[in-house]
Order: C-alpha cells, then structure tokens, then sequence
C-alpha cells in the first residue's frame, strides 16, 4: 500500500485492475419444478399407506364452509362540538 502511495506521489499513474467476477450459475428453474413434482409423486406412490389403502392420487376436496354471519353495526350519536371559550 505505501508503495502505491509512494508511486502516486512521484507523479506516476495507477490503474486499478477491473474486478472480473465469474459467470453466475444460471438455473433452469422449469427443470427443478418438474423433477421436484416427480420426486413428490414418486414418494407417494411409495408411502404404505396410500398404497395399501387402494387410495386414489388425489385427495378428495374438503367441503366449504359457510361464510359467517354479518354482524351488524351499533349506532351512536355523534358528539357535539367543543364550545369555545371565551378569553
């Protein structure tokens, strides 16, 4: 480091060396999905328990609820404005 500062001070010009960063790893992200998706599908066909139970792939659909009741609003009266004061 002094001996850049040393150079610098005698009039000579420093260049600094651009940082040259290595290409980034790229990922085939529809690639992963899919062999994500096949390990998963594999995995239940092996699960004993579905197996066994003759179950289908897909689970059936849980019913849906009813939405909740709407509750309704209680009414106030509005506040009445301050009242001024007098000096």
């Amino acid at each position: 480091m002094l001996d850049l500062i040393e150079r610098k001070a005698a009039g000579e010009e420093i260049v600094a060396e651009p940082l040259v960063e290595p290409p980034a790893k790229v990922l085939d992200l529809v690639a992963a999905l899919e062999a994500s998706l096949e390990k998963a599908q594999s995995a239940k066909e092996r699960h004993p328990s579905v197996a066994a139970a003759g179950l289908p792939q897909k689970s059936a659909k849980a019913p849906a609820k009813k939405p909740a009741a709407k509750k309704t609003a209680v009414k106030t009266r509005a506040k009445a404005p301050a009242k001024k004061r007098s000096a």
